[in-house]
């Protein structure tokens, strides 16, 4: 029961994540991890640990961290280093939880906090009006 309550939270988060990207390309990059991590957790319910983290670092390097809109930068030199190291920590600690096999809830429930530091790094980006053609050398 408890499981399909994350699960179905989740899957409103990923709604609402849809609807705020619109809202400006910072929103944008957390609607795509938040996409690849539910594949992620799609993964490691159906017991394909390996995948799972595979995918996680997938959300991390491939879109967190993307040349094109490096979100972890633009968080770094806009917001903070110390925020940066939080988000980045939310990955690593992820990506713990699935090689530890952690409940599968549980992983859900770090998987929903990340999402929720993310948008909340996103809005904060977009209020100050960063964009990735600020991140140039």
């Amino acid at each position: 029961m408890a499981r399909q309550v994350v699960s179905a939270l989740f899957g409103v988060m990923v709604l609402s994540g849809i609807v705020h990207a619109s809202g400006g390309v910072w929103m944008d990059v957390v609607a795509k991890i938040e996409s690849k991590l539910k594949e992620a957790l799609a993964e490691y319910q159906r017991g394909e640990k390996f995948d799972a983290v595979e995918l996680v670092v997938d959300a991390y390097f491939g879109i967190f961290e993307a040349p094109e809109a490096n979100m972890e930068v633009a968080v770094r030199r806009f917001i903070s280093f110390k925020e940066a190291l939080r988000l980045e920590k939310g990955f690593t600690e992820l990506r713990k939880a699935m090689h530890k096999e952690t409940a599968p809830a549980r992983v859900e429930a770090q998987a929903i906090e990340l999402v929720e530091m993310l948008k909340d790094a996103a809005e904060r980006l977009e209020r100050k009006g960063v964009t990735p053609d600020a991140l140039a050398p």
